[in-house]
């Protein structure tokens, strides 16, 4: 009994087991975290530019000067790892080898 068991455990694949630890499942929840903070990023832009006139009521000067300054910051990080990625496809596609 415990061979046939075995046989038949070599034959499926990961994707066909589903089990909880497998690649398909942890790919599944890879995306599934995606998504969820995909959303949590774009109701947080939607409230923060949104709400911007009351939250420059609310906040000093000072305060918006900073919260400028770090929604650029963060617009420059995200730019930059844009082309970071690009960059990176860009030479493993020419398969030149380089090296982090």
């Amino acid at each position: 009994m415990r061979s046939g068991l075995l046989n038949w455990f070599q034959h499926k694949s990961a994707e066909q087991l589903k089990f909880p630890g497998s690649a398909a499942n942890a790919q599944d929840q890879t995306k599934r975290t995606a998504l969820i903070a995909m959303a949590a990023v774009a109701v947080s832009i939607l409230l923060h530019y949104g709400l911007a006139d009351q939250l420059a009521r609310v906040i000093s000067k000072t305060g918006m000067i900073v919260r400028v300054r770090f929604s650029s910051f963060l617009l420059v990080c995200i730019g930059g790892q844009i082309m970071w990625n690009g960059t990176s496809d860009l030479l493993s596609s020419l398969h030149i080898q380089y090296s982090v």
